[in-house]
Formats: C-alpha cells, structure tokens, sequence
C-alpha cells in the first residue's frame, strides 16, 4: 500500500524534470505499475476458474482433438474465457465473477462484455445462455491494437480497415507540398507502420497488399487523386535497399512472411 499511496511523479520537458507531483489519489491508469497489480490480482481469478475445471463445474475447449484445453486468456485488463453452452458453465461463471467482485472490489461491466457462440450452437440455447449471464451483445465487434478480435479466414473484407486507413491518411497529406525526404518519412514511419501488428498474427490477402501498394506509388510520384501523374519507377525497385540503388521502402508482403515465419520459429523451436 506504500508502494501505491505514495506515489510521486516528474515530468520531462526538453530533458530536464519538472518538480515532483504527488498524487492524493495513488497511481493512475497509464501506469507502469497497474498493469502488473492487475495480473497480480486477476491470478486470483485464474486460480478460481482452475479448481472449478478440476472439480467439473467448468468445462474449458480445446480447437481439436489433440490441442491443448483452454478456458482463459488474461491480457491486461482484457479478460477471455472460453467454455461450452451448458447451465452448469454460466452458473460456474456468475459464481465466479461474484468471488473475484467480493475479494477485490472489482465489478464486471456488462456493457463493455460480449460473448459469441459457435455456428452449431442452437439459438434456444444461446438465448439460455445469454439471459443467464445477463449480455446483451454478441460477438467482438471491436478491434485491439488495430486488430479485430475474432476472424476467420482472410479475406479482403476484414482487413479492408487498413486500406481506409492508408487511405485518409494520404488524403490528407495530398494537399501539402512535402519533400522527397518528407514524403520518403511519412511512408515510411507512419503508412507502412499501419498494419505492423497485424500482420505478425496474420498472412494477409495479396490485393490488401497490392492496394496499398499503389496508393503509396501514387502519393511518392505525384498527387493521390491525381491519376495523371507518370510513375517513373515501377514498385518494386522503391523497395530494393538504397545500397542497391533503391529507396529501401519496406515490402509488406515480405514482411509479413517474415514475421509469420517468426512466429512458426517460436513454436517450432519452443513447443511447449
């Protein structure tokens, strides 16, 4: 409790600290601190959903027949549990979330809380389900770090959002007169910086890539929504590296292989 009501703060300007700033109210949201009392705290709700995996009043997933059981995921303050539709899991689950409330204090938002069901489960049972639990809302609409929460194969679809993106931000920047070096900083900072999260856990469609691609040709050679400008170099020699005489422009597609390969390293050298 020292560690959270004493609290002091400075600020950086132009390097050098400001004068301390004592909080009468202990850390804020933003701290590094927080974060790690969370996972602290919300251990306690783990340990909670395992013993009532062991005593068979919840009964956790697994994908397929040989794949590890999941019943929870804890991500900072995100909160993912994963069970089937029977009334002895939504019962386990109140029962739960009313412990975790009486031991911390902590109250679940029900209007920040969603679920999804698998297409094989009935509606009768979904609505069961639902009106148990006291939802509302279905399915995880929202995104995180730019990326949605549940999709399903790529497509053009889920990750047209990107394309947007891209979109507004060069159309914004079409009416300034940059640089080459400004522009050259732009795209390359914040532009192909857009889907850099994304694409560590997903391969994405060719004609994402591609769409992309000729956007930032268009906003390099000329103007954006002008299609009268002549593109003196094709795209693919802007991403060769400047010592090969190319101005090292990231190749998405080639990026997104290599963090998925990334990836597959991770699990292929530490299975476990």
């Amino acid at each position: 409790m020292q560690c959270l009501s004493t609290v002091v703060y400075r600020i950086s300007v132009n390097g050098n600290l400001s004068t301390s700033i004592t909080l009468t109210r202990g850390i804020r949201q933003g701290d590094l601190l927080s974060s790690y009392l969370f996972l602290l705290v919300v251990e306690g709700l783990s340990a909670t959903i395992r013993a009532k995996e062991k005593i068979h009043q919840f009964t956790a997933l697994n994908i397929c027949k040989d794949a590890p059981i999941i019943s929870h995921l804890f991500f900072v303050d995100e909160s993912i549990l994963f069970t089937l539709v029977t009334t002895a899991s939504s019962a386990a689950i109140k029962d739960m979330l009313f412990s975790y409330h009486k031991a911390t204090g902590q109250t679940i938002n029900l209007a920040k809380s969603s679920i999804m069901f698998s297409p094989n489960t009935s509606h009768d049972s979904q609505d069961l389900f639902r009106t148990s639990l006291g939802l509302g809302s279905e399915g995880f609409i929202s995104k995180y770090l730019g990326v949605p929460h549940c999709t399903s194969r790529s497509s053009n679809s889920h990750f047209h959002y990107f394309v947007q993106k891209v979109a507004s931000k060069l159309n914004i920047w079409d009416g300034n007169f940059f640089s080459r070096a400004g522009k050259e900083t732009l795209i390359k900072a914040v532009v192909q910086a857009i889907p850099s999260y994304a694409i560590n856990c997903f391969k994405l469609p060719n004609s994402t890539y591609l769409t992309i691609q000729k956007a930032i040709s268009k906003f390099w050679w000329g103007s954006y929504t002008n299609k009268g400008k002549i593109h003196w170099n094709q795209g693919p020699s802007l991403c060769t590296s400047k010592f090969h005489g190319g101005l090292g422009f990231r190749s998405l597609q080639n990026h997104n292989q290599a963090l998925i390969a990334k990836q597959a390293w991770r699990i292929w050298s530490n299975p476990s």
